[in-house]
């Protein structure tokens, strides 16, 4: 399907690995050894490749593992699942179980990051910091209020269906157009297709970017209790009471994560610093790859 390769050839590429979770074939790679071990979550709509860039700069002293979340990559795509957040969360617990991370640090991004901080709010004690990157750390009420006005209007269009469902699945141009709206750059054919190549069946890209965790459920006001926003605002409410070591990297201009975000975050989250790492919007390991590894590394060392 696809290589994971450091995109400068100075490295030999990263070998795939699989683990059995929970009756699905879960694939991961990883790097290194040391800890406490980092634990890389990717979002929508990519895979751990994105992380083929940032792993190099963390391995000298530390283990790091990059799964693939269940539909995404080359992990399984089964039809008949609910790619909802308790599954997401539940074959995330199965997985650093398997593979025994203990005491782990989890540095998430979009769909990652909030699988992550549902995991670390349940999983308290097996957490030893966060590392927070583009994504819904904070309730959507707030989060929406603070995006600019022609972001409100693209989430707002993602919450019809029919947009949603036109946008998301019945466009096979869906992943490159979300790559090229999600990165300051532009990136190379080979890395579209690498992202692309997991999505070529419509049935899966509705099932997984669609009916899954993503743009057409993530809304300003949760709408029934338990639903996604509901969930996201009780993890958000945890994450700025736990006293957790967490790291917010962020770029300028940002897309999830504005200025008006960091600010709030700064006020609100416990124990929380801040890092920028220079010119980005949504997939900050794509546009700031030896930033984003070099912060992870020395916040990993400085929990050591």
């Amino acid at each position: 399907m696809f290589a994971l390769v450091v995109d400068q050839g100075t490295r030999p590429a990263l070998s795939s690995k699989f683990a059995e979770i929970l009756g699905q074939r879960i694939h991961y790679v990883e790097d290194g050894r040391g800890g406490p071990p980092v634990l890389l979550l990717h979002g929508i709509p990519t895979h751990s490749y994105l992380w083929r860039n940032v792993i190099p700069r963390i391995t000298a002293s530390a283990r790091v593992v990059a799964p693939d979340l269940l539909g995404f990559g080359k992990s399984s795509q089964p039809l008949d699942a609910t790619y909802d957040l308790d599954t997401q969360v539940k074959h995330l617990a199965a997985f650093i179980d398997a593979l025994g991370l203990e005491d782990v640090i989890i540095a998430g991004i979009d769909l990652g990051l909030i699988i992550g901080l549902e995991y670390a709010m349940r999983n308290s004690d097996n957490v030893r910091g966060l590392v927070l990157m583009e994504g819904l750390l904070v309730p959507t009420e707030v989060h929406f209020k603070h995006q600019p006005l022609a972001a409100r209007m693209v989430m707002k269009l993602m919450h019809n269906y029919s947009f949603a469902e036109k946008t998301l699945v019945h466009s096979e141009q869906a992943v490159a157009r979300m790559l090229a709206s999600f990165t300051a750059q532009r990136l190379r054919p080979a890395v579209v297709d690498a992202y692309a190549a997991p999505f070529t069946k419509l049935e899966v890209r509705r099932r997984v970017l669609l009916d899954g965790i993503g743009p057409y459920q993530i809304r300003p006001r949760s709408l029934a209790p338990g639903d996604i926003v509901d969930r996201i605002r009780i993890y958000c409410g945890w994450l700025q009471r736990a006293r957790t070591p967490k790291l917010l990297l962020h770029a300028s201009p940002g897309m999830a994560v504005n200025q008006r975000i960091v600010n709030y975050a700064q006020d609100n989250i416990a124990n929380l610093r801040t890092r920028p790492v220079g010119r980005g919007k949504h997939l900050l390991p794509e546009d700031q790859p030896h930033s984003v590894g070099n912060s992870i590394a020395e916040f990993q060392q400085e929990l050591r």
